[in-house]
Formats: C-alpha cells, structure tokens, sequence
C-alpha cells in the first residue's frame, strides 16, 4: 500500500484526505486497480462525535475494473469514464451554483477533454478488435 499525496496544496484542508493504493499494479497493464479515501478529523469534528474511535472517516473505495470483462480472474469495477463524468457533474454543480468561478469553468473544461479523450480511445479500441481485453 502507497499514499498518494500530488492533491496536496500546501493549505491544509487537501492534506486531510488521504488517498490511500490498495492493490499492487496489474502484471499485465500495469495499474492498480483499487484505492482508499479517507480523512483526517479536526479536533472540532472530534469533539462534536466524541464517540468516534478513529481519527479518520472513511470516505469510501474506488474498484476499477481489473482485467478483461468476463475473464475467470478478473475482478468487476468501474471505469476511468464513470469517476470523470462524476467529476464533470460536481463541477457543473458548483458553476450552476453560487460558487461559480472562471477557475472552476478550466477545471470542468479539463474534465470534458479527458472524457471525451477516454471514450475516443474506448472507440478506438472497439474498431480494432481489442476493446476490454489486454492487448494493444
């Protein structure tokens, strides 16, 4: 396991979530495939769930799909495109909202491109012959 800490800003706040490797890099593809989040309590959270026994919550758990779809050893998640189009809403979210900013609108145009760039790759692959198998 391997923290990894590149969303670190050097305020604070980003230092408190923890994005935590939970599987060693795919022999094939090289990538992991599943990751922990979490974060750090303040002292104020503590206080206001005394009854808390950790001091971190757990954010929850990203699986990506490992391995081909319907292979006997493959393990079922979800894909690069379902975390991004979650990211594409949230960001929509925040510039339909009273937190709209030009930062935000890069942020959101960053995320349409990596998307669209995924599903280009994916049609790709699908013309090919190799879509959900581990070959080039």
């Amino acid at each position: 396991m391997r923290e990894i800490q590149t969303h670190f800003d050097g305020l604070g706040l980003t230092e408190l979530c923890r994005v935590i490797v939970c599987d060693e890099p795919h022999p094939v593809n090289g990538a992991n495939h599943c990751y922990g989040l979490s974060r750090v309590l303040t002292p104020a959270e503590k206080a206001l769930c005394p009854s808390l026994w950790s001091d971190e919550a757990d954010c929850g758990r990203i699986q990506f799909q490992r391995g081909p779809r319907d292979a006997p050893d493959s393990t079922p998640g979800t894909l690069d495109g379902a975390v991004l189009a979650v990211l594409i809403d949230r960001q929509e979210s925040f510039q339909a909202g009273p937190f709209a900013c030009p930062e935000n609108e890069i942020v959101l145009g960053h995320l349409r491109a990596a998307l669209a760039a995924t599903i280009s790759r994916a049609k790709e692959r699908a013309v090919r012959g190799v879509l959900g198998k581990n070959e080039k």
